[in-house]
């Protein structure tokens, strides 16, 4: 099956289970986003968090900011958007430009470290496609959930593994997972199951896991993804290179754990 075939047998999300997105295009629900789910993973993610208006939200690797222009737009919120890689002057010029100067924070900061914030500064954490990238652990966990209120909400989301890899794929990655080098050790490795990430919450005692699983249409995001977003080239890879074996990561899962999907934990702070 050639890549056109493939892409022939990819689905779309079902639009009617996202009413905050009714008025959104495809380029405006994919704009700017570095992983799987766009603004569909940001609308399922904010059902979780218990805003008010008024509410301060850490959107901890905000990326290139959608999402925190989702959370400031849809509820009123205060929103601080932390990112190591993306510079606060075009991420100022953004929120500017989108009218949410006042509403919207942009800091350059590295999430592996102390922040400059207040314990219990914050009403809730938001984390979408980035807590693999530096809160994997159970130290690191609690040293971010000391800016979370008693009783506020962290919720985390994105790409992840249905499952973890098996012994025999540990010693011999799939191709599919390890396609350049360095990928399958800093980023596949890291992704892990929704069931992981739900023991590394209980495991740090400061958390409990209110919701934590894969979405019904977590890999229904990946092919949409595919569908509705210009390809975009990575680690050496050209456009139609990485397009290419996205698609063939998609075609893995049909048949063979772990598959690729997307998925949501929620905890409270205790």
């Amino acid at each position: 099956m050639n890549v056109e075939e493939a892409k022939a047998t990819l689905r779309r999300v079902d639009r009617k289970n996202y009413p905050e997105l009714h008025a959104y295009s495809d380029e405006a629900i994919w704009k700017d986003s570095g992983g799987p789910g766009g603004l569909y993973l940001a609308a399922k993610m904010s059902r979780e968090l218990n805003l008010r208006e008024g509410d301060v939200v850490l959107d901890l690797g905000c990326g290139l900011g959608e999402s925190s222009v989702f959370l400031a737009k849809h509820f009123g919120l205060q929103v601080i958007a932390v990112d190591l890689w993306h510079e606060t002057v075009l991420l100022h010029e953004k929120f500017t430009r989108r009218g949410f100067r006042s509403r919207i924070v942009p800091l350059n900061l590295d999430a592996r470290r102390p922040l400059p914030f207040a314990e219990g500064y914050f009403d809730a954490v938001f984390c979408m496609n980035a807590l693999s990238f530096f809160g994997g652990d159970v130290e690191s966990l609690r040293r971010l959930t000391k800016y979370l209120r008693q009783g506020g909400v962290f919720c985390a989301g994105g790409e992840c593994m249905s499952k973890e890899f098996s012994p025999e794929q540990l010693a011999n990655p799939p191709e599919v997972y390890s396609f350049v080098e360095g990928i399958w050790e800093n980023d596949f490795l890291r992704l892990h199951s929704p069931a992981w990430w739900e023991r590394l919450f209980k495991d740090s005692g400061v958390l409990e896991a209110k919701k934590c699983g894969e979405l019904d249409d977590g890999v229904i995001l990946h092919e949409e993804k595919i569908l509705a977003k210009s390809p975009e080239g990575y680690l050496g890879l050209s456009p139609a290179q990485a397009q290419e074996i996205e698609m063939r990561q998609i075609l893995y899962g049909r048949e063979h754990e772990p598959h690729m999907t997307v998925f949501i934990i929620a905890a409270s702070k205790k």
